[in-house]
């Protein structure tokens, strides 16, 4: 898998999910209901695309096809109702952030800054 299509994975990934470290008293939904591991509610057949939220902020990304699964680490937070990632891939640094728009025990549903809404399930 190349590293642009990991990255185009890891966008729509992030798209999907948002942050927890650095909570908001004023945060619309429990953070601690992200920590656990999610994936997308509608998931490519024979892609492997998971987000673990971990305490203490920290965030573990696994994106890949054709067996080759890349991983990447990084942190989240979380302030009101926006989930924010930064990501280092390599010698970059990828920052994203999203609005929360629902968080269940089962289900995260999230919007990015360009209106794309994504839908997640709990998997642990």
């Amino acid at each position: 898998m190349t590293r642009i299509a990991c990255g185009v994975g890891l966008a729509a990934l992030l798209a999907l999910t948002g942050s927890a470290a650095g909570q908001e008293k004023d945060s619309p939904f429990d953070p601690a209901k992200l920590i656990g591991r999610w994936e997308p509610v509608e998931a490519k057949k024979d892609a492997v695309t998971s987000v673990e939220f971990k305490a203490a902020g920290k965030v573990v990304f696994r994106l890949g096809a054709a067996g080759k699964v890349e991983t990447w680490e990084g942190t989240y937070a979380v302030t009101g109702a926006k989930l924010k990632f930064v990501l280092t891939v390599g010698t970059k640094t990828i920052t994203e952030e999203v609005v929360v728009l629902r968080l269940t025990a089962d289900q995260l549903d999230t919007e990015d800054a360009k209106g794309k809404k994504e839908s997640l399930k709990r998997v642990q």
